[in-house]
């Protein structure tokens, strides 16, 4: 089975996409001959995903209709876009951000790498 990337692909997308998380990464990486954590893929390229397994059912049926692609916007347009939309609710909100961590070893060095944010928006 194959994964053909679309503009804008991370690895880290490729695997929500497939996989519904990023426990993985070390296998797709494997599969696939990468030896980085933020290799460059390229549009079209075709990713082997045979024998990885899916763990996030929810966030897989998200990715069938909305595929996660962290590139999509640009920070200008989605700030644009954001804003139009909090324009828009009366009474006040509030979001709440909790970056999640992991770390990575690369030439023996630990290394922080923010693998996702968990936001919630909350309208008053």
């Amino acid at each position: 089975m194959a994964y053909k990337v679309k503009y804008g692909d991370t690895i880290f997308d490729v695997l929500l996409n497939v996989c519904g998380d990023y426990s993985q990464i070390d296998e797709i990486l494997s599969l696939n001959g990468l030896l980085s954590y933020t290799p460059q893929l390229t549009v079209g390229q075709e990713l082997d995903v045979e024998g990885l397994q899916t763990s996030n059912n929810a966030t897989l049926i998200r990715a069938s209709e909305f595929p996660y692609n962290s590139n999509l916007l640009s920070d200008e347009e989605f700030e644009r876009q954001l804003e139009q939309i909090l324009d828009s609710i009366e009474g006040g909100y509030y979001l709440e951000v909790q970056p999640s961590f992991t770390t990575v070893t690369q030439n023996g060095d630990n290394q922080y790498v923010n693998i996702y944010t968990n936001s919630t928006f909350n309208v008053l």
